[in-house]
C-alpha cells in the first residue's frame, strides 16, 4: 500500500507557496486558492488514501488520473498533482 508523504507535500506546499495545515498525523489541508481546500488523508485502519477537495462530493483514492482526449489518461502522484494546480498544467 503506497501512503501519501504527507511530510514531503507539507515540505512542498511552503515551497511552492500554498498554505497547509496538518491536522492529524495521517491529515493534511492545502489551501490552493480561496476557498479551494485539497485534502490529503491516509486511512491506515482502512488501508486506503483519499484527496479531495473540502465541500465537493471530488474523490480519489491513490495516485490521481487524469483524463484528456477519447481514451488517454495519465497518473500522477500526490506531489506532482500539486505541481501541475501550481504551474497551471492541472486546472481545477
Amino acid at each position: 500500500m503506497h501512503y501519501y508523504d504527507l511530510d514531503a507535500l507539507e515540505k512542498l506546499s511552503s515551497k511552492i507557496g500554498f498554505v497547509c495545515s496538518r491536522k492529524s498525523a495521517d491529515a493534511l489541508e492545502i489551501s490552493i486558492l480561496d476557498g479551494a481546500v485539497l485534502s490529503f488523508e491516509n486511512w491506515r485502519k482502512e488501508q486506503d488514501t483519499f484527496i479531495g477537495f473540502k465541500t465537493t462530493p471530488w474523490h480519489t483514492h491513490g495516485e490521481v488520473m487524469l483524463t484528456f482526449g477519447d481514451a488517454s489518461y495519465v497518473e500522477v502522484n500526490e506531489l506532482e498533482v500539486l505541481k501541475g494546480i501550481k504551474s497551471g498544467d492541472i486546472v481545477i
